[in-house]
């Protein structure tokens, strides 16, 4: 047994055509030819719960308080 490998481009009518050079060890007459092309699996995304951490964040109370001024300066360490 042998194998070629070529790289072709499917077309958008998705009917594939194309030429090959068969080396001249393999001799002519019918054969079964085998086509195998390399998917990449799309992983489903997950469905988002709404309210899934309700309870679990916490927001400070001064949070719509305007910032200091050592903070901006970079002095509120």
């Amino acid at each position: 047994m042998q194998a070629i490998k070529t790289r072709v481009k499917i077309p958008t009518d998705h009917y594939l055509s194309f030429n090959c050079q068969v080396p001249d060890s393999v001799p002519p007459g019918a054969t079964d030819v085998m086509i195998i092309f390399e998917t990449v699996r799309v992983q489903p995304k997950k469905q988002r719960i709404l309210g899934q951490f309700a309870g679990r964040i916490k927001t400070a109370d001064d949070f719509d308080a305007p910032l200091s001024d050592q903070y901006w300066l970079g002095e509120d360490k």
